[in-house]
Formats: structure tokens, sequence, C-alpha cells
């Protein structure tokens, strides 16, 4: 017999399998009410009563030992007397060939499986109900949840600059072109008094006329334009301040 298995009340929303049990002597408990013999498997996590139709399934799915489905049709309550005491339990109904209790019923009544002494223990009280040991061929009594697929392994993130940039390429605008808005919010920054400023100093030819080129182009794509206020500017200039492409103002859109 296998071990109990964990196992939490409420709707099955995972498959579940049946699995087949070697051949050997099994457990049984007799119902003094109905005579019909229910196998003890402390291994199903299900109590299930036989049960056919012509009607399409309704309750949990079931794996066969074979691994073709094995069909259920929801639920019954049963009132079950053993050892002179009464039971009451929900067992699923499914196409199986004899009744089976399941761990949920004898986790719920409190009954301790004692395989060597052929019996249950109820609970603390001491009392006991006896079983009656039959020898069986190979069963399919060990009902067991269908555990789910193993979650994918994630990607892990990038660690390089190159990698970034192209895992996110919208960082990057070659074109200088301002994607479309799709809000009419305008930012507008009220400056009073004269620019915070620091002493000029000359750029070589190369540094001016790179960034002569960029923000000419800077303003011709519409993201800065020159200041319309007095001392408002960047200036920038290779020699004397009223030299040929000398002082040119911009201010942030």
């Amino acid at each position: 017999m296998r071990g109990p298995l964990q196992f939490r009340g409420g709707k099955l929303k995972a498959p579940a399998r049946l699995n087949a049990a070697a051949a050997g002597e099994l457990l049984y408990l007799d119902d003094q009410q109905s005579s019909r013999r229910f196998l003890v498997d402390s291994g199903a996590s299900f109590s299930i009563l036989p049960y056919t139709s012509t009607s399409p399934p309704s309750g949990p799915r079931l794996i066969g030992p074979s691994g073709t489905p094995l069909r259920c049709w929801g639920d019954e309550k049963q009132q079950l007397r053993f050892g002179g005491r009464s039971f009451s339990w929900t067992f699923l109904r499914a196409e199986v060939a004899f009744p089976i209790i399941g761990i949920d019923f004898l986790r719920h009544h409190q009954l301790l499986l004692d395989a060597a002494a052929d019996r249950l223990t109820v609970g603390r009280s001491g009392r006991f109900i006896s079983l009656s040991r039959q020898p069986s061929g190979p069963t399919a009594a060990i009902v067991l949840p269908e555990l789910p697929s193993p979650a994918p392994p994630q990607t892990a993130p990038p660690t390089s600059f190159p990698a970034l940039l192209q895992r996110f390429q919208d960082v990057v605008n070659p074109s200088k072109q301002l994607p479309p808005t799709s809000h009419g919010v305008e930012h507008h920054l009220q400056t009073t008094g004269p620019p915070v400023s620091s002493p000029f100093r000359r750029l070589d030819a190369e540094k001016m006329a790179a960034a002569k080129a960029e923000f000419a182009a800077l303003e011709k794509d519409g993201i800065v334009r020159r200041s319309q206020a007095p001392g408002h500017r960047l200036s920038i200039w290779s020699g004397s301040p009223t030299a040929p492409g000398g002082p040119a103002g911009i201010t942030a859109a």
C-alpha cells in the first residue's frame, strides 16, 4: 500500500491519473447497509463508486493504467455503516470495477489505517474497525492527481549594452524624427532673470562644425527652437562673437 497523499478539499481543477497496483493481498471494508465491499486504498486521493452511463462525462478527468481516459460522471452522496458506525461521504462516480475508500474519506473521518493489524483506528478514541484481507490480482485502484507541467524556463535578462539595445530598439532613434504624439499635452517652462551661464570658451573647428550641424538638425526636426526671450540663448561660436556663424540661441520646445 502506498502512503497518504496531500490533498486539499474542493473541486478538482487538475486532471487525475489512475495507476495500476501490483497483485497481492488488499484490505476491504464491508458496508453493513448495502453489503458492498469497499477497497481501502490509502494511495487513492478520491473515493469512487463504480458507474457507467451513455451520457457525456461530467466529472474530473481520470487516466487509466494504459493511458486511456477513464470517464467520470460527477459525484454521489452515500450513507455507509462500517463496524457499527455510520458514515456519510460524497463519492466520485467513474467506470471502475469496485468501490474505493480513498484517503479523502479516511482523513475526513479521522481513520488511521493499521495495515499490520488489518484495522482502522478511530481518531484518538482507541476504538477500531476491523478490515478483511482478501487476495487480489492486478488492480487499478490508486487514483493520483496529475501534476501540472513545469513552467518553461525564463530567459535571462541581457547583461550587455548591445544586447539591451537589441531588445529595446525603440530607445534608439537614428532618424532623429520624433514619433507622433497621441495626446495634446504641452510643457512650458517659465523663467525669469538672466540664465545661468559660464565663461565662454573656444571650440576647435571640428567640434564647432559638429555642434552647429547637430543644433541645426534639432531645429529642423522641431526638437528645439530659437528663444524669443532676450538673453535666453546658448551661444556657440569660433573666434569673435560677431564673426560669421556667431551666436545661435536655442531653447527647449
